[in-house]
């Protein structure tokens, strides 16, 4: 089964990820996220969740989360 980035729609072939030159006949894909894409991805989903539940800061240094299932997590 050949792996396919559903970002960048880069191929792995043995590991390595890149363009294909030209079809390989290959019927059978799998879709996922190229290493990269999967880092940028990553990335925008902290962010996101940072955005919308901010950790704050009080003046004796305590931190307090405004989302309840990280605040349980404590």
């Amino acid at each position: 089964m050949t792996r396919v980035c559903c970002i960048c729609k880069k191929v792995e072939h043995a590991g390595n990820w890149g363009y294909p030159d030209s079809k390989s006949g290959v019927e059978r894909f799998s879709h996922g996220y190229c290493p990269a894409c999967f880092s940028r991805v990553m990335r925008e989903i902290d962010s996101f969740i940072v955005s919308r539940h901010p950790l704050v800061v009080h003046g004796r240094g305590e931190i307090y989360c405004h989302h309840p299932l990280l605040a349980a997590a404590k």
